[in-house]
C-alpha cells in the first residue's frame, strides 16, 4: 500500500497585498471580506459531510494576513491574493491557477455589503451583492481544488445561492455532480506522501489509464468545460472510447486521496504518457536544491537526484526522489 499522510486540516489564506495604484485595503473591508471567506468555507465543511459522510475530510481553516508583497504558503493550503481597488468597474476580476487565486476588488462594490453580514436583515440590493460576491469566491477556491467549468450550478456562473423561504444556502444542491465528486475527494483528511504516478494510451481515439491509486471521477474537457463524457470510476486501470464527433481538448483523472492528472489531447501517444500536469496536496516540502532556475536546467539534461523531507510532526521522513523524478516534469507539478 502506498504511504499516506494524516491532514486534519487544510488552510485557506487571504492575502491582502496593494492594489495596482498602491491602495492599501481597510481594516474595515478586510473585515467584511474576512467575513465572506469564513462563510464560504463553513459552507464547504458542511457541504462535505453532507455529500459523503462515510470520509473523514480535512476540516478547512482560515487566516488573514497583510502584506506589502505576496508570500508563499504552506504547499498542503491554498490562498486568496486580494487587492482592494479603487476602479471604476463593477466586475470583480479574479482567476485562479493552482493552489493560487488572485481576485481584484472594487471599492465601491465592497461598501454596498453591510457590516454585519445576516441575510435576512439585508436589503434586496445588499442580498445580491452578498450572493455575488459570494459566487466568485466559491467559484475560484472550487478551481484552485481542481474543478472545472458545468453547465450548472456555481461553476456554471453566478447563481442564485440562498433559498428565499429561510434565506439557507445548501451547496449539495448548488453544485453539480462531477464537481461534487472532486471536490470531496480533494479534501480527503488522508493524502499522498508523494505525487501519484498515472499513464495513459490513446490510438484511435481510445484511451488507457494506468494509476498507482484508484480512480475516482474521468471526464474529458473541452476548453475547460466539462463535456457530456465521464466516468464515476474504480480501480487502478480503466479504458474510455471518446466519440468521434465530440469537441475535446483533455482529459482529467481524480484519484482518491486529493490526487489528479491532467492530460493534454496533443500530448497523448499510442505509447504511455505521463500526464502534462499532476496535481496533489502534498504536506510541507523542503526541497534540498539551490534555486528552482537549477532545477529547470538539471531536468532536461539527466535524472535530478533530491531529497524530500516530509515535515509532519507526527510523520517524519525522507524520500529518495531519483527514481520517480524521471516521471514527472518539476516545472509543472502543482501543489495544491
Amino acid at each position: 500500500m502506498t504511504e499516506l499522510i494524516d491532514k486534519p486540516n487544510y488552510v485557506l489564506t487571504g492575502m491582502y497585498v496593494p492594489g495596482t495604484n498602491g491602495e492599501i485595503a481597510s481594516r474595515e473591508e478586510m473585515a467584511k471580506i474576512d467575513k465572506i471567506l469564513r462563510y464560504v468555507l463553513q459552507c464547504i465543511d458542511k457541504f462535505v459531510e453532507e455529500y459523503d459522510h462515510q470520509v473523514q475530510h480535512s476540516q478547512l481553516q482560515y487566516r488573514s494576513v497583510q502584506l506589502q508583497k505576496e508570500e508563499n504558503v504552506e504547499a498542503d493550503g491554498a490562498k486568496f491574493v486580494i487587492q482592494v481597488e479603487n476602479f471604476n468597474d463593477f466586475q470583480l476580476r479574479a482567476h485562479a491557477v493552482r493552489n493560487r487565486a488572485q481576485i481584484r476588488i472594487p471599492i465601491s462594490e465592497l461598501a454596498i455589503l453591510p457590516d454585519e453580514m445576516v441575510v435576512a436583515n439585508m436589503s434586496e440590493y445588499a442580498r445580491d451583492k452578498y450572493e455575488w460576491f459570494l459566487n466568485h469566491f466559491f467559484h475560484e477556491f472550487f478551481h484552485m481544488l481542481g474543478a472545472y467549468h458545468a453547465d450548472t450550478g456555481i461553476m456554471s456562473g453566478v447563481i442564485t445561492l440562498f433559498n428565499n423561504n429561510n434565506n439557507t444556502l445548501r451547496l449539495v444542491d448548488l453544485l453539480d455532480d462531477i464537481s461534487a465528486r472532486i471536490l470531496s475527494e480533494s479534501l480527503s483528511n488522508k493524502i499522498t506522501a508523494i505525487p501519484p504516478e498515472v499513464v495513459c494510451t490513446m490510438k484511435d481515439n481510445k484511451l488507457d489509464l494506468w494509476t498507482n491509486y484508484s480512480i475516482h471521477t474521468i471526464v474529458v474537457l473541452s476548453q475547460t468545460n466539462y463535456t457530456n463524457q465521464f466516468f464515476f470510476a474504480c480501480g487502478f486501470e480503466f479504458s474510455f472510447t471518446i466519440p468521434q464527433h465530440l469537441q475535446w481538448d483533455a482529459v482529467v483523472v481524480q484519484l482518491v486521496y486529493g490526487g489528479a492528472a491532467y492530460f493534454d489531447r496533443n500530448s497523448l501517444r499510442a505509447e504511455p504518457t505521463k500526464p502534462d500536469r499532476i496535481r496533489c496536496r502534498l504536506p510541507m516540502v523542503t526541497l534540498l536544491v539551490t534555486t528552482m532556475s537549477t532545477v529547470m536546467g538539471q531536468v532536461d539534461k539527466e535524472p535530478l537526484r533530491l531529497m524530500i523531507i516530509i515535515a509532519n510532526p507526527s510523520h517524519s521522513k525522507s524520500y529518495d526522489y531519483s527514481a520517480k523524478i524521471e516521471k514527472y516534469d518539476v516545472t509543472n507539478q502543482t501543489y495544491s
